[in-house]
């Protein structure tokens, strides 16, 4: 986490034995009659590893046979969870427990893979489960640019990502980030998530390696590596 006001960056790595899911891109319904798919854009991986702007994360709904859920009901796609604590440092309204709204990643690095949902209601109760694509080829701790993985962390398991949330806050407001991801092998009853949470205080800064732009900064049309002017900060846009 990084940054405060008028931008924080929001940038979870993910290092596992199997690349990250980005999503579920296929829904598999069965029923008396027969099975019906529906399908869902997940951004491919082109190369490994690869950048990704915007990624296109699958089904986002949330509820229903149609829904990207695993089946513990978490977005299979990697979401974070945002809630102001400023007036109740206990607040968790935000929390995806307390049923908060997930935000979408603006950019994703390395590796990752998409996944099929597959429903069940001939049987009772009903049966939702997920089965994730095959894996692509191992990058390791490769990202394919981003920023440079934390040695506290960089254990080789043969997959890497770093999954990034850019956030408009407001200045002298706390929160409490919640991030939740899928690996790829979802062999754990009621799915294979793993989360983490951080307090954070928005200070008056930009998010390390994205220098200030406009009124006391840089120039806009000067922002370094491709990065544009967004909110007072260079950033690459997703």
């Amino acid at each position: 986490m990084s940054g405060g006001a008028p931008l924080a960056s929001v940038r979870l790595y993910y290092g596992d034995e199997h690349a990250l899911t980005l999503g579920v891109r296929s829904v598999v319904v069965t029923n008396s009659t027969g099975s019906t798919t529906t399908d869902y854009p997940v951004s491919p991986l082109a190369s490994s590893p690869g950048t990704i702007h915007s990624p296109q994360t699958g089904t986002n709904q949330l509820v229903g046979d149609q829904s990207g859920l695993d089946p513990s009901l978490r977005p299979m796609w990697p979401a974070l969870f945002v809630t102001d604590t400023t007036d109740d440092p206990t607040n968790r309204s935000g929390d995806w427990q307390q049923g908060g709204r997930p935000y979408n990643p603006n950019v994703l690095f390395g590796t990752w893979k998409a996944a099929v949902r597959n429903v069940d209601l001939t049987v009772t109760p009903n049966v939702a489960d997920t089965t994730p694509d095959a894996d692509p080829a191992k990058n390791n701790w490769n990202l394919g640019g981003g920023d440079p993985v934390p040695a506290s962390i960089a254990k080789n398991e043969g997959y890497g990502a770093e999954v990034r949330w850019d956030l408009v806050l407001i200045p002298g407001h706390s929160y409490r980030m919640q991030v939740m991801v899928h690996d790829g092998d979802q062999n754990k009853v009621g799915g294979d998530s793993g989360e983490a949470c951080v307090d954070f205080c928005a200070e008056a800064a930009c998010p390390e390696g994205s220098p200030a732009c406009g009124p006391g900064g840089l120039d806009p049309t000067q922002c370094p590596n491709g990065a544009e002017c967004w909110n007072g900060c260079c950033m690459i846009q997703g």
